[in-house]
């Protein structure tokens, strides 16, 4: 059934229904759908809200997203499962909308999608990201709930606001700092050193404020600083590979690590890489064993206009004791 056809304020509550236009809900209106397709519509209705599947437990609640948005009060699975489709093909989606449900999501396809409003109070159950990118986004609360978000192999999250809850990165999959922050504890999965398991990935520019398990660290599109606020452990067999945006020139000002190229820095005392730990002083102090690899610059030296030079690369590892 389209929205072509009837408005989402008299769709029946059996109907899969799909949006192609703009579809403002009534005040207060609590339509319902079995399933809901959205398909480069939008539905606005800021105190009304939308309810998809039967809400039971043990149910699945279906919504495709291929392209468009939703900005309602509300977006509900109830205490089934909710999951979400988006198409890589129909524009980014958007849903700006507190989901609540009690069963947790499970998002998949090739596409992108952002979720901008505070669900942490509506959305409790495991978060998987199953392919294609999670945005989560918004400046307050927590886009994606209070539960975990598992990431899983080719898929994406990335924090361009606040996630509350547990992150746990899996073998190729990744964790993409936009400027946001993750207060709950963090996992990305190590390399391994007897099969060909390739590890997590971390990258981008924020702030990890809870305990972390570190497998790989990569350069994000541009060079950013990752602040590590809480207990950090990158094993043995970590990888932090960084980028050298251009030649730096001491004199500058303006240069500095996550400027010119990516940088890591932590606060806590309690900071392990590798088998080195942090003594009192903030200086990692060797216990034996081996130290995660961090991948050289390209360059090295200086350069023959005598001023330009790279910065090498302890200088991208930063310890405070504040």
């Amino acid at each position: 059934m389209s929205s072509t056809d009837v408005s989402i304020n008299d769709v029946p509550a059996d109907a899969v229904y799909e949006v192609v236009d703009s579809q403002a809900a009534e005040s207060c209106g609590v339509p319902q759908v079995a399933a809901l397709e959205v398909n480069g519509g939008a539905i606005t209705g800021g105190d009304a809200s939308i309810l998809v599947g039967s809400q039971a437990s043990g149910d699945a609640a279906g919504l495709i997203m291929n392209g468009g948005s939703i900005a309602t009060a509300s977006l509900s699975f109830g205490a089934a499962e909710g999951l979400i489709y988006t198409n890589a093909t129909g524009g980014s989606s958007q849903i700006a909308a507190a989901i609540e449900g009690s069963a947790g999501l499970t998002i998949f396809g090739p596409g992108t999608l952002t979720l901008s409003a505070d669900s942490s109070g509506t959305l409790s159950g495991l978060i998987r990201v199953n392919g294609g990118t999670l945005i989560a986004g918004g400046t307050g609360g927590s886009a994606t709930g209070a539960g975990e978000v598992l990431v899983s192999y080719a898929a994406t999250l990335e924090v361009a606001g606040t996630v509350t809850g547990a992150v746990v990165v899996g073998e190729s999959g990744t964790l993409f700092m936009n400027g946001g922050t993750v207060s709950g504890p963090v996992t990305i999965a190590a390399t391994s050193t007897d099969s060909p398991a390739p590890g997590g990935i971390l990258q981008g520019s924020g702030t990890i404020s809870g305990t972390t398990s570190i497998g790989i660290i990569q350069s994000g599109p541009q060079a950013g600083l990752i602040t590590f606020t809480g207990e950090t452990t990158m094993t043995g067999d970590a990888r932090f590979y960084w980028r050298l945006q251009k030649l730096v020139d001491d004199a500058d000002p303006g240069a500095g690590p996550g400027i010119y190229w990516n940088a890591l820095q932590f606060n806590s005392p309690d900071t392990n890489l590798g088998t080195k730990n942090r003594d009192t002083t903030g200086r990692a102090r060797a216990q034996g064993g081996q130290a995660p690899r961090l991948a050289e610059s390209p360059f090295s030296g200086r350069s023959s206009s005598g001023g330009l030079w790279p910065r090498r690369v302890e200088n991208a590892l930063s310890f405070n004791d504040d």
